[in-house]
């Protein structure tokens, strides 16, 4: 499958879920910019999503989402949008700025020969039940760019913009197992480069 045909199935897939969004608890908005092309505007449902804090108190959250691949019939492709937060906004107390952050985003997907992550920062809000055991919440100012990617993997969302709501149970075990996985096909994530404000979305 060319490059063309490549980036075409990914969009493809994912504005087939813009349909019944609505309904679905966890979901991602994306608003695509690849000049000079105008805006895409994009969603995805996540069927599954899960939540872990550490003993410092940092929280990471994944949303998975799974379909069937259209490079092998027999694979999936993989979605994993992933957040981790550094501080806690408290609702009717914390200022927030637009341009204000609070947790490290990244949205990836992962098929059976091509992998692609899009990575930046965003204000996550949450709240968490009595028992502590389920999560909802929103994302919001969140920006993304492409950071990690196998050579012949394409660049399917350029610079975009993320937004979203879920709800999600504590596991701490799938949340590990996901994260791993992400580095096993991406790397590591590199060193973050000074912000450039000319790049600056918002």
């Amino acid at each position: 499958m060319n490059a063309e045909r490549a980036c075409a199935v990914w969009l493809f897939l994912l504005v087939a879920n813009l349909s019944g969004c609505a309904d679905s608890v966890t979901q991602l908005r994306i608003e695509s910019h690849k000049p000079p092309a105008p805006p895409t505007f994009l969603a995805q449902k996540f069927p599954e999503a899960w939540f872990s804090w550490d003993p410092r108190g940092n929280i990471d959250l994944v949303f998975e989402s799974e379909q069937p691949s259209e490079v092998d019939s027999e694979g999936q492709m993989l979605q994993v949008f992933w957040a981790r937060m550094f501080w806690k906004p408290v609702p009717g107390t914390t200022f927030v700025e637009r341009t204000q952050t609070n947790a490290n985003l990244g949205y990836a997907i992962l098929d059976m020969d091509r992998a692609v992550s899009y990575e930046g920062a965003g204000f996550v809000y949450i709240s968490l039940d009595q028992s502590q055991k389920r999560m909802t919440g929103s994302i919001e100012s969140g920006t993304l760019a492409r950071m990690r990617s196998g050579e012949a993997t394409v660049d399917v969302l350029g610079q975009c913009l993320v937004s979203g709501e879920f709800t999600a149970r504590r596991d701490d075990a799938r949340v590990v197992e996901l994260l791993t996985r992400l580095r096993q096909r991406l790397g590591p994530p590199p060193k973050p480069a000074p912000a450039d404000p000319a790049q600056d979305l918002r």
